[in-house]
């Protein structure tokens, strides 16, 4: 088990690795049990980030953000606009037509988040074989 690796986060509160990684964490105002594992499961997960960096572009229909994203099935795509939208980090205005126009949009709070999103996404194309 390697350091900081997340995939060996805790399953209790009192794990922490050789250089207190987690004590850091809660040190930091983060509760690990929660804060972490809640970014984890909405915004690192496979596809928030996708969706999220498409709404930094602009606002985006569900079609759009759907042909945008191709390899994204229907389900998955609104199980992921939900928990953004229910983390504050998306938006989602309807406007009363026939059919019902449905746009989503990023909130103020997502701005941070973006810029560290940009950030892992140079970092990674850096540092792939295909980058």
């Amino acid at each position: 088990m390697e350091k900081n690796d997340l995939r060996s986060a805790p399953n209790a509160g009192a794990w922490q690795d050789e250089a207190g990684f987690w004590a850091k964490v809660e040190e930091a105002g983060a509760n690990p049990e929660c804060d972490i594992r809640r970014l984890l499961r909405v915004v690192l997960n496979r596809w928030a980030p996708l969706i999220l960096l498409n709404l930094a572009q602009a606002p985006r229909r569900f079609g759009e953000l759907r042909r945008r994203i191709p390899t994204l099935s229907q389900k998955v795509m609104t199980q992921n606009l939900r928990a953004l939208e229910e983390a504050g980090l998306v938006s989602r205005s309807v406007v009363d037509s026939s059919p019902p126009q449905v746009t989503y949009a990023l909130e103020p709070e997502a701005g941070p988040l973006i810029e560290h999103l940009l950030q892992i996404a140079a970092w990674a194309n850096d540092h792939t074989a295909d980058g």
